[in-house]
């Protein structure tokens, strides 16, 4: 079990948490609504966030990381960030899971490289057996690259603007995290047909709009 632990905030708004939430009901408002919470530092809608996506968060951590306090932990620093950028989602752009997976995974990639660096899966740990091949996939190179390696700070303006934080993470972590679209629906919670659908329309768009010309094909 993960207690989160919310730091204290002097522009923590106690009229949110007893006005708007109350209003509905925590348990009955939508996703979106609770993070339109959170922006405005409402600890309960937080701790409802936090009980709706918290394993969903630890199994993109552990997927990721293969261990098991690694991913306690990361499931941690993936609801504190929430708390404090929780602001900046807009859903116009995206869902609020999609914007919270997209988080967890990247959080996850970036504690994974650390871990790489610093020789954590040095030793046996490689060679288990029980790793899928996609975690072995994974985790087949020191440093695996990321799609800011692969388009570069400029393009990667564009890639966020262009493409859904749904298409996005499905793309992310089928290329660069090798996992299947089985693997990516289980992760995200959704369906294979949704997954392929955000797979294939953000490859058309990242083909249409974001890469350079001479990549694109007629």
């Amino acid at each position: 079990h993960v207690e989160l632990e919310v730091p204290n905030s002097e522009s923590t708004n106690r009229e949110t948490s007893v006005g708007v939430a109350a209003k509905l009901g925590i348990s009955q408002q939508t996703d979106d609504a609770l993070l339109m919470c959170v922006g405005k530092q409402d600890r309960e809608a937080l701790s409802a966030i936090f009980r709706r996506y918290a394993r969903r968060v630890r199994n993109v951590a552990y997927r990721i990381l293969r261990d098991e306090q690694e991913a306690e932990d990361l499931v941690q620093e993936v609801f504190l960030f929430i708390f404090r950028s929780a602001d900046r989602f807009n859903p116009e752009l995206g869902s609020a899971a999609s914007w919270i997976i997209h988080i967890a995974y990247h959080r996850a990639f970036d504690r994974r490289r650390y871990l790489i660096s610093r020789h954590f899966y040095d030793g046996d740990e490689l060679n288990d057996s029980t790793l899928t091949s996609a975690e072995a996939r994974s985790t087949s190179l020191p440093l695996s690259p990321t799609m800011v390696d692969f388009l570069g700070k400029d393009l990667m303006k564009r890639y966020e603007q262009r493409l859904s934080p749904e298409q996005r993470s499905v793309i992310e972590l089928y290329f660069f995290a090798g996992h299947t679209f089985d693997e990516i629906a289980e992760i995200m919670g959704a369906s294979r047909m949704n997954v392929r659908s955000h797979y294939y329309r953000g490859l058309d768009r990242l083909r249409r709009y974001v890469l350079p010309e001479k990549f694109q094909t007629q």
